[in-house]
């Protein structure tokens, strides 16, 4: 597998942003149902070479975020897949990008929650395990967001309601994850919860 990634990073890396579209459409056209389930899984390996290459080209700040958000819709989808395999390929390339490009998961915070929660629901206790290092981390991301410098667009106030509007879901662990989420942003010394 590790082969296989390095050698999709070499063949990415020399792609402009058009080039990488076809390839993230590519992927999501691999990652269906229909496709046996080698395929499918080394599509998100696909993902991981294509967030690679973005963040080599990008540095510190992220220049190409439609292509972030188009790798980001597919994965969202592949969290719902009923194949823990599948969903834990798809965490894989979530975290990935989460730990690459702090101001995108800042700024696109829903698409994070959503995908941290659709993954609590999930049986499987390897997913499970993969929640809850997702969970940690994109916490510490948070965190360090809040100690420097936020970006200029960012709303506070659309931070919390995000947050707050998921403590209606049905799901149990689903309210366990956003109370701990509350009592996290409380313990943020530059926040003031009300």
């Amino acid at each position: 597998m590790v082969q296989l990634e390095n050698f999709l990073t070499k063949q990415i890396q020399v792609l402009n942003e058009q080039e990488m579209m076809v390839y993230i459409d590519k992927f999501k056209t691999l990652s269906e149902s229909s496709q046996p389930m080698n395929i499918r899984k080394s599509s998100f390996l696909g993902y991981i070479s294509l967030i690679n290459v973005i963040r080599r080209q990008n540095g510190d700040e992220l220049t190409h975020p439609l292509l972030v958000d188009r790798i980001m819709q597919n994965i969202l989808v592949s969290l719902k897949d009923n194949d823990p395999r599948i969903v834990s390929a798809a965490a894989e390339c979530l975290y990935n990008i989460m730990n690459y490009f702090k101001d995108y998961v800042l700024l696109n915070f829903n698409n994070f929650l959503e995908g941290l929660l659709a993954l609590v629901t999930v049986q499987d206790s390897d997913v499970r395990g993969i929640a809850q290092n997702l969970d940690s981390s994109l916490k510490g991301v948070i965190n360090y967001a809040f100690q420097g410098d936020l970006p200029k667009d960012f709303d506070l106030l659309t931070f919390f309601k995000i947050i707050i509007d998921k403590i209606n879901l049905k799901h149990p662990n689903i309210k366990c994850v956003v109370v701990s989420w509350i009592s996290c942003i409380n313990q943020i010394p530059e926040i003031k919860l009300i």
